[in-house]
């Protein structure tokens, strides 16, 4: 699944923890296979410095009739990929993880 997250205003003004990269004109991509996945990584990626975790669906549709690109003109940030495999099994395991997750 894919997930967008946005970060407060007042980032706007002040450096966000992660880097002067993070502001709330732009927003990260997440490709995860669920919402508490996608949570888990924005908080390893982030710590709780961010607004908004939405399914790219539901982030589309907060947009209206206005187009991302006029609402966040910096666009995308940054995209983090958890990557999984399924082994004989069928169960699924992480390949690679998110800088920092300890996995």
């Amino acid at each position: 699944m894919i997930f967008a997250g946005t970060f407060g205003q007042r980032y706007r003004r002040k450096v966000h923890p992660a880097g002067s990269w993070v502001h709330p004109d732009g927003y990260v991509v997440i490709e995860a296979l669920d919402e508490k996945t996608a949570r888990e990584i924005m908080f390893v990626s982030f710590g709780d410095q961010w607004a908004t975790l939405y399914t790219w669906e539901r982030f589309c549709a907060a947009c209206g009739s206005a187009s991302v690109f006029e609402l966040f003109p910096r666009g995308e940030l940054c995209r983090i990929i958890r990557e999984v495999a399924t082994d004989e099994s069928g169960t699924e395991r992480c390949v690679r993880n998110p800088a920092g997750s300890g996995e």
